[in-house]
């Protein structure tokens, strides 16, 4: 039978390893989540081969694989709690007002592309719900070539929102008429149809490094929510600025409803929507 080693980590080591995960990826890990940094950093050295907290910190700060084993283990603290439609209210305010908005002035601008990212897309229900929108509101979208962008700092989440299958309790939030229109179930399981799976395309960027989003066109629309909870707020500024510059004039931001950006930093304007919060880009 399996034994996990007794590993204890220091609160020194704590927040060496708090620190080093923060200046790398934004989040901001809790003195009060010390046992859960804790818990995966032993699974981490175990896979690893190291006996100390310590080594494992030297392993993330200067063995030649360091990049990839700070990426497993983001992938084994990262949370990807989410579903399909999540805060329904918030999603009817893009499809219903922000989304023919948008439509409208790319096409007075001349211009086809609307762009559409998934800044921190988990396992895929939030761009798939973005899609599923733009399927049912492709009337308004006529003679644009929409783009839905997705991405996550879990290679992890990644590959399972590409495989796109999911159980029942992530689609809670849809009636049984959208399930049956967008779905095959295969056991337990419900599988996006192609129509769907294919419009999001997926990649992995960490938005604390600036240099990851050069790959990324001018967006019109960017959801990142649940994302700022986990940072600090020097992390919260430097991302909210870079939303706002790769936003076109006009352009906005859906954030957690538990979460702000500070407008005295970066200069969105606050609209007040149903089911909360848009940032705006003037």
């Amino acid at each position: 039978m399996y034994e996990r080693p007794e590993i204890h980590m220091t609160q020194e080591e704590f927040v060496e390893l708090r620190d080093l995960i923060c200046a790398r990826t934004g989040i901001h890990i809790r003195d009060t989540r010390m046992e859960y940094l804790e818990y995966r950093v032993v699974d981490r050295m175990q896979a690893t081969h190291t006996r100390t907290v310590r080594d494992y910190y030297y392993v993330l700060r200067y063995n030649r694989d360091a990049d990839g084993e700070m990426q497993a283990l983001i992938n084994a603290i990262t949370v990807q709690e989410t579903h399909f439609n999540r805060n329904p209210a918030q999603i009817k305010t893009f499809r219903e007002v922000m989304m023919p908005a948008v439509a409208e002035r790319r096409r007075k601008a001349g211009d086809r592309s609307f762009n559409i990212w998934s800044a921190a897309c988990a396992t895929g229900e939030e761009p798939y719900t973005l899609a599923i929108c733009a399927q049912e509101s492709s009337h308004q979208l006529q003679g644009l070539d929409v783009a839905i962008h997705a991405s996550d700092i879990s290679t992890r989440a990644l590959n399972l929102a590409e495989k796109a299958s999911y159980s029942q309790n992530k689609l809670r939030d849809y009636d049984e008429a959208t399930i049956a229109r967008y779905f095959d179930q295969t056991g337990d399981r419900y599988v996006l149809r192609e129509r769907i799976r294919s419009i999001p395309k997926f990649g992995r960027i960490n938005l604390v490094e600036p240099g990851e989003w050069r790959s990324l066109p001018k967006m019109d629309i960017i959801f990142c929510r649940n994302v700022f909870i986990y940072f600090d707020q020097n992390a919260k500024n430097k991302v909210a600025q870079q939303m706002y510059d790769q936003l076109r004039p006009g352009g906005c931001v859906f954030l957690g409803n538990a979460e702000t950006i500070d407008v005295s930093v970066v200069p969105f304007k606050m609209k007040f929507m149903e089911g909360g919060m848009v940032y705006e880009k003037l």
